[in-house]
């Protein structure tokens, strides 16, 4: 059907519009959710409160490490040495664990927060040993977060799980971890992207008039020999 240059730089133009919008509009219960304020408590929900497409605040004060990471590549071989997605262990407050979506803005901290959460345990051990619990090392680094539950990933999690039977001998893998993830999204921001995800929709459907427009010129032009 797409034979002519323009019509196909049209269609394809259409296409990529009307899927930012499709992305950006997937933010719309999101949205609302917070709108709402049906916004979960990370400090206070109960195991296995967490649940796909909850939204979730509060503050990351134990974290062990990633235990997976993501990075750019070529052609299957790494061409940076800085990864652009590591995925954090977070300790909850009710003793289950979960993981954190984090890229480079966040490394910083939640690396100062592992080295305080591994040297607090370590001091801990220590002292039942020594029965001076003066020489415990206190945690004082911590993170304020807003977020999205999403879809553990199968990959993600098979690294989750190879982390957890390295770290812990107790085969309770499956009943010691929340099984979601937590992805970073400033909240004062969806009704933004929201706004953006009906612009590129207009957008795209103006595309597609524009498309058979262009199409049908196209026909004539060929028809009468122009």
């Amino acid at each position: 059907m797409f034979s002519s240059k323009k019509v196909r730089v049209c269609a394809m133009l259409t296409l990529v519009l009307l899927i930012m919008g499709g992305v950006f509009l997937s933010d719309i219960p999101a949205w609302l959710k917070y709108k709402k304020g049906d916004i979960k408590d990370y400090n206070q929900v109960k195991a296995g409160e967490l649940q796909k497409g909850d939204l979730v605040r509060g503050t990351i004060d134990q974290v062990l490490g990633a235990c997976a990471e993501e990075y750019k590549t070529s052609y299957g071989v790494r061409t940076s040495d800085k990864s652009s997605k590591l995925y954090y262990v977070l300790w909850m407050d009710n003793e289950q664990f979960v993981l954190y979506e984090a890229s480079g803005g966040s490394f910083e901290k939640l690396d100062k927060i592992t080295d305080e959460t591994v040297a607090y345990y370590k001091s801990l051990a220590d002292a039942k040993d020594s029965g001076d619990l003066s020489e415990v090392v206190q945690q004082n680094e911590t993170m304020e977060f807003e977020g999205r539950v999403v879809a553990l990933p199968s990959k993600i999690e098979g690294y989750f799980k190879e982390w957890y039977d390295e770290t812990f001998d107790d085969n309770e893998f499956s009943t010691s971890i929340e099984k979601v993830m937590i992805r970073p999204v400033k909240f004062d921001r969806l009704q933004l992207l929201v706004i953006l995800g009906f612009v590129f929709a207009l957008l795209g459907i103006v595309g597609i008039v524009l498309t058979v427009l262009v199409w049908k010129r196209e026909k004539n032009n060929q028809q009468y020999g122009y």
